[in-house]
């Protein structure tokens, strides 16, 4: 009986620490592999999910099926990934396919049916296991550009089937195809003053440290003066031997007089832990410039899988005649790694230095919910909507709302809600709340309430209420009213809404609905007269379009066709 338990612990054990397939995956593409983004690459708003790969500047390239499975899932969307298929596969994994320009074959021929029978472009449909299957290599579809892509490339994760969550590619055997024998390079370091009286190099604010580099690659920095409590933060990126561009970080760790202090490492995590990207950088340079550097710290706990020591700030706290040894390693993938060491004294003097004093009126904790109540708006903070205790300006001056700044993240979106009785329910459906602090408003999602409109925001910043009375614009590509269409290969247009946005758009052929497929990057609607919904002689065609606040638009236009009956 001993024996027979200690033989389920062993198999327990073993499948608890079986590694991921790495040879249960091709290429899904028929090129050399390049990279053009990285596995947990700092994007806007979220940690990047699986590899870009490049296709030479290029659509139309065959993607193939990574491996034995069927098409689970078909998300067709004019936003995020595009036109994307997912594979469900029998080791347990999904593989997606991201950004492309269309399906083939029979996948191809069900997303067309089935937006035909949903009357509707965007589309996410779930399938059964005998519906769509595939084997490894086959080809089911051609890369592109569809979505919010930037340019034509393929986006391609590896998912685990059962949890959704994303895992890195180079555990499944991708390594070998991407070479790498070079180590991360580092830009900067910066040290940051974590409480009011803390100092780094006799200053209150966050200081940038010189770094020497030696002949082995790695750095050591100037000597840190410190009193009191601080953060240190890197500008580092991550070179392979064929991509000949920067990506992400793989792995950071830190070591404080030899001892871990805090680290992070991109293997996997979950969709619900993405938009905590805010958090691990310096969100408020980020915003003002662009720069992307990756704090080692966090000044309150937040659930996140890629951070090793789950209960560790990474935050120093330098004592009195304490001297110390601050390390940093950044590794890739493969193992290449560069290290930087930053010797840390306690700065026996505190030194006067003009500390900057930001203007607030209330103070928000991250560990409990905050109302707030203005003249003719609140904010209401729910419990870790914040990342740390933040001191906030918020206010109302004329129709501008001011929630502090957007270079303050929020973890959760907040509630915010705007009184108004001034306006009738027929002037309210006409209104919206926009985000004002760019340089064109951005339309926010709300509801029209007795009382006025709430929104679940998430960003910080300047709100107003606009009024949108103006229809959307429609033009055509080519015209073609009165003309012979036979010939063409598209109807397509233009179509744009100066204030609140596109909501829908439908279009009729004879009085049909038919498929009109849009690329919001470009404002580009367009029907393809493949799809062979001409009838053969006089066609007329309705196209109406629609703003989020209701106004429509509507293009209409008779023309001619011979089609083969």
């Amino acid at each position: 009986m001993k024996n027979s338990w200690w033989f389920i612990l062993v198999v327990i054990i073993c499948r608890a620490q079986t590694p991921y397939p790495a040879h249960d995956f091709i290429a899904p593409l028929p090129i050399p592999l390049q990279l053009s983004g990285n596995f947990g690459e700092l994007r806007a708003n979220h940690f990047h999910a699986g590899f870009d790969f490049k296709t030479n500047q290029k659509e139309g390239y065959p993607v193939v099926a990574a491996a034995n499975g069927y098409v689970s899932r078909i998300k067709i969307s004019a936003f995020g990934y595009g036109k994307a298929l997912y594979i469900s596969h029998p080791n347990g994994y999904t593989s997606v396919y991201g950004h492309l320009q269309k399906a083939v074959g029979q996948t191809e021929t069900y997303i067309k049916h089935k937006q035909y029978e949903l009357k509707q472009f965007e589309i996410d449909v779930f399938l059964k296991p005998d519906e769509l299957p595939v084997f490894q290599g086959d080809t089911i579809a051609l890369s592109g550009n569809t979505g919010g892509s930037d340019g034509p490339h393929l986006h391609f994760e590896i998912r685990d089937t059962k949890t959704e969550k994303i895992i890195n590619p180079f555990h499944f055997g991708f390594a070998e195809l991407l070479k790498d024998s070079k180590s991360p390079y580092v830009v900067s370091l910066q040290a940051y003053p974590i409480e009011t009286q803390s100092e780094v190099n006799s200053q209150m604010q966050p200081f940038s440290l010189a770094l020497n580099k030696d002949k082995s690659g790695d750095y050591i920095s100037e000597i840190l003066q410190v009193r009191g409590k601080i953060g240190l933060g890197i500008q580092a990126f991550d070179f392979d031997d064929v991509s000949y561009n920067s990506n992400g970080l793989y792995k950071v760790e830190t070591f404080l007089n030899g001892q871990p202090h805090y680290s992070y490492v991109f293997d996997t995590f979950s969709f619900d832990e993405t938009r905590h990207v805010n958090a691990l950088l310096d969100y408020g340079i980020y915003k003002e410039s662009g720069l992307k550097i990756q704090k080692l710290y966090r000044e309150s706990l937040y659930p996140s899988s890629i951070i090793s020591e789950p209960n560790s700030t990474g935050i120093i706290d330098v004592q009195p005649k304490q001297n110390s040894l601050y390390r940093i390693e950044i590794s890739d993938f493969v193992g290449n790694k560069t290290c930087i060491q930053v010797p840390i004294r306690y700065a026996s003097k505190a030194r006067k230095t003009n500390h900057k004093v930001t203007e607030y009126n209330y103070l928000i904790r991250a560990d409990r919910e905050s109302i707030i109540e203005e003249d003719g708006f609140s904010v209401q903070f729910p419990v870790h909507s914040v990342y740390a205790n933040v001191p906030m300006y918020i206010y109302r001056a004329g129709n501008e709302f001011h929630l502090h700044t957007d270079r303050v993240a929020l973890q959760s979106p907040v509630v915010f809600h705007v009184k108004d009785s001034l306006h009738s329910p027929e002037q309210k459906a006409k209104m919206y709340l926009a985000l004002v602090d760019g340089k064109k408003p951005k339309f926010v999602t709300s509801q029209i309430t007795a009382e006025g409109f709430r929104a679940y925001v998430k960003m910080l910043g300047t709100y107003s209420l606009l009024t949108d009375e103006l229809t959307p614009l429609i033009k055509p590509l080519k015209n073609p009213e009165g003309l012979d269409v036979t010939s063409w290969a598209e109807l397509s247009f233009l179509i744009s809404d100066e204030q609140s946005g596109i909501s829908t758009y439908e279009g009729t052929l004879n009085g049909e609905w038919i498929l009109f497929e849009y690329d919001a990057k470009t404002s580009r609607l367009s029907h393809q007269i493949a799809d062979g919904k001409l009838r053969h002689g006089k066609n007329c065609l309705q196209l109406k379009v629609t703003d989020r606040v209701g106004n429509s638009a509507i293009f209409e236009a008779c023309f001619t066709a011979q089609t083969t009956p």
